[in-house]
């Protein structure tokens, strides 16, 4: 460890992040990309490790990570630094590492040590390209012209910068007032001149490294012709040698060829796994994103990669994670039934009928639908600089945060991680870095699969001694989208994000999940809660979450009538009525559930021994998860109605339904 007297904090990062992992057709493509951003800042890291030390990085937690345990197998002078034993070969395909990453330097050094970080990171990704590059020319037998394209495209695609600020004390506390608001620095909670102050030299590192965002970007070379239709920014890849000197036809026949090429050396180069489509063209970077788990395992060029990539055939499609328990168990006869019921415009309930699967298996609207889930840590700055944890703050208390949340994602013995739960749904995790973590599971496992994640964000820190201050929560908050196996994941992706940040933090106040059924035709249904929020018709503290499950519980049983469900909507003007009467709450709440019990006593199929009781019972829950009195706000003022809306969530009914898995009488329409 540096002195601290000389040493500043440097925060680091890589971008764009989204920008480059979500331009993605396949699921494999948007994993892809995870891996490789998680890798070049693992590069990152190294370098650090090696010049400074590995005591010198603050986060993420270096402990148990599987490119660490590479990567000192060939540096054993560093395995002094890890006192844990590693236990992770099952976790080397996850993207483990955030985009951003915190060390200790030297001020002096900073600057140039954070371009030896540059420098690094710069040589790997172009030595990773042009592993591919090679691989598509030496096929194609391509022109110059490839080449130049293509390293017009990668060459100076990432944004790295940084943040640094010198390690702060007391004696600098009215200087820092200056520069940091109230609610980040309170300068009166300084005891002495000698006090490290981290919280407030973490807090302007941040800030520096934003306002470094405010900057206007690289300029691109600019690129004319043909865009790539995953990301819309690059040219496609092509060896045309008389572009700008020739017809637009014969520019667009070049194209064509080439790609015809690729796809007839490449496409059977393993197992026969379709590398592009039909038609399909990419530019450099998304071509890289699709052909390096191939080539990886090709050419065993990197080794750390293609070990990563060994088994990359077996990540699931959107087609085998939506019709995940009707699929065989064979891998290799899961992936052709997938691929054919893909490539398939329509779909008889028998699916055997005229298809010649070999399987007898009835196909309702909702095996045509998966999980995308999302899940970010609430207000990380506020955790991190000291507002939530009943801890001081310091360099050590973030590096325990960062083992945190390193067990949070891969476990440890005593408890499960965020690798171990999405294993058990029969999903697949995408990535898990920080706090972040998105995966793909099966219908029926989503919403437990994002309780437990929850519930293992809080066990981690609370392991560790991490207790929150009266008052505040360490939480995580969560969305999953149910999306339609033939949807763009382009936009599966984007609207994952909304629905987390918009729906889940902002809507419902954090600590939350937000659900969208994301229907391939109408509008999205959208139904947030907080984890702990409670219904409000029963006396004693029953959640939300678990009314939900038990209404879907209840529509998969036929006590609830699907069409009850689907028709709520229209009593709204009713609810409303009995919420601007004049009596007083408790009578309210009893009009709405007897409204609520009524209708469901004349739905569904009721037990005669329990009918009375049962009906009760999930009128309760129905109108836990639709309707919240405490949030109506509606009255009339000088003859307008005044209503935030936000008291009715019958969304919550349509979807449980949708999730409830019933044999569906009325069949489908056969349409995919």
């Amino acid at each position: 460890m540096s002195n601290q007297d000389k040493s500043s904090l440097v925060v680091y990062a890589i971008t764009p992040v989204q920008g480059f992992i979500a331009n993605a057709r396949k699921l494999r493509d948007y994993w892809t990309g995870s891996v490789i951003l998680s890798y070049l800042s693992f590069w990152g890291i190294k370098t650090v490790c090696e010049k400074l030390g590995p005591e010198s990085v603050i986060y993420p937690s270096l402990k148990n990570q599987s490119l660490v345990k590479f990567w000192i197998q060939n540096a054993p002078e560093y395995e002094k630094f890890f006192s844990k034993s590693f236990n992770c070969e099952e976790t080397k395909e996850i993207a483990s590492f955030p985009n951003k990453f915190v060390f200790e330097c030297e001020t002096n050094q900073v600057a140039d040590f954070c371009k030896q970080i540059d420098e690094s990171i710069k040589a790997k990704w172009l030595e990773m390209t042009n592993i591919v590059k090679n691989y598509l020319a030496a096929r194609t037998n391509a022109s110059d012209t490839f080449g130049k394209l293509w390293d017009n495209t990668v060459n100076d695609y990432w944004k790295l910068s940084f943040g640094s600020c010198k390690i702060l004390k007391g004696s600098e506390k009215q200087e820092i007032a200056k520069y940091l608001s109230e609610d980040k620095f309170d300068i009166a909670s300084v005891k002495s001149d000698t006090e490290i102050l981290y919280s407030a030299t973490h807090s302007l590192a941040q800030g520096i490294l934003a306002a470094g965002k405010l900057k206007p970007t690289q300029i691109r070379n600019v690129q004319h012709g043909e865009k790539c239709p995953l990301c819309g920014e690059f040219e496609v890849l092509h060896d045309h040698q008389g572009t700008g000197m020739t017809s637009a036809k014969e520019y667009n026949e070049s194209i064509k060829r080439f790609w015809d090429t690729v796809r007839e050396k490449t496409n059977s180069d393993e197992n026969n796994t379709s590398q592009t489509k039909s038609n399909e063209k990419l530019c450099a970077v998304c071509a890289f994103k699709r052909y390096l788990p191939l080539v990886s395992k090709l050419e065993k060029k990197e080794s750390i990669l293609a070990s990563v990539f060994e088994n990359y055939t077996s990540f699931p499609s959107t087609t085998e994670m939506a019709f995940f328990e009707k699929l065989p168990a064979d891998e290799s006869k899961r992936k052709k039934v997938a691929q054919k019921m893909h490539d398939l415009e329509t779909l008889s309930n028998d699916i055997d009928e005229g298809n010649n699967f070999g399987l007898e298996i009835k196909i309702t609207d909702r095996d045509k639908y998966y999980a995308f889930i999302l899940m970010d840590g609430d207000k990380m700055g506020d955790l991190i600089n000291g507002e939530t944890l009943n801890a001081p703050v310091s360099e050590e208390m973030h590096k325990k945060v960062s083992d945190a949340l390193n067990d949070f994602a891969r476990g440890t013995e005593k408890s499960e991680g965020v690798k171990q739960i999405i294993s058990k749904t029969g999903g697949r995790l995408i990535y898990a870095g920080g706090d972040d973590v998105c995966a793909i599971v099966p219908l029926n496992s989503a919403i437990d699969a994002e309780y437990e994640i929850s519930k293992a964000y809080k066990s981690a820190f609370k392991n560790l001694g991490l207790e929150p201050k009266k008052g505040k929560e360490v939480s995580i908050s969560g969305g999953i989208t149910i999306a339609h196996h033939k949807q763009p994941l382009k936009e599966i992706i984007s609207g994952a994000h909304e629905l987390l940040d918009k729906k889940a933090k902002e809507g419902a106040g954090r600590n939350a999940l937000a659900i969208r059924l994301k229907k391939r035709s109408g509008g999205d249904r959208d139904f947030a809660f907080r984890w702990d929020e409670t219904n409000e018709f029963f006396d004693e503290e029953i959640l939300v979450l678990d009314s939900l499950k038990k209404v879907i519980n209840a529509v998969e049983e036929g006590k609830l009538g699907q069409s009850l469900l689907y028709k709520l909507d229209s009593f709204k003007e009713i609810f409303r009525a009995v919420l601007m009467s004049n009596i007083d709450d408790v009578q309210k709440k009893e009009q709405l559930f007897k409204l609520m019990k009524y209708e469901v006593s004349h739905s569904g199929k009721w037990n005669k021994e329990s009918k009375e009781k049962d009906i009760e019972e999930y009128s309760k829950h129905l109108a836990g998860i639709c309707i919240h009195p405490k949030k109506a706000n509606c009255k009339l003022e000088n003859g307008k109605l005044i209503d935030n809306n936000s008291w009715f969530t019958p969304e919550a009914a349509i979807i449980a339904c949708f999730l409830a898995n019933p044999e569906k009488e009325e069949g489908t329409n056969g349409k995919l």
